[in-house]
């Protein structure tokens, strides 16, 4: 999972994001409104080894 959360992250930072999240094992999603959305539907206890799993996303935020 470490290679798939590095992977995300290499390419949400290209894109200038400061947040990006991984969904159902391994879907790397982020947007330009991430920051300010991604805890709209509050915790979930619905993640394992760092992604979440289906409908639900473990968020990660990147320090500059």
């Amino acid at each position: 999972m470490a290679k798939i959360v590095q992977a995300c992250a290499e390419v949400a930072h290209e894109r200038g994001r400061q947040t990006f999240g991984l969904q159902f094992y391994g879907e790397c999603w982020s947007g330009v409104n991430g920051s300010k959305t991604y805890d709209m539907y509050g915790p979930s206890k619905n993640c394992w080894s760092g992604v979440g799993k289906e409908g639900s996303y473990y968020v990660y935020k990147i320090k500059v």
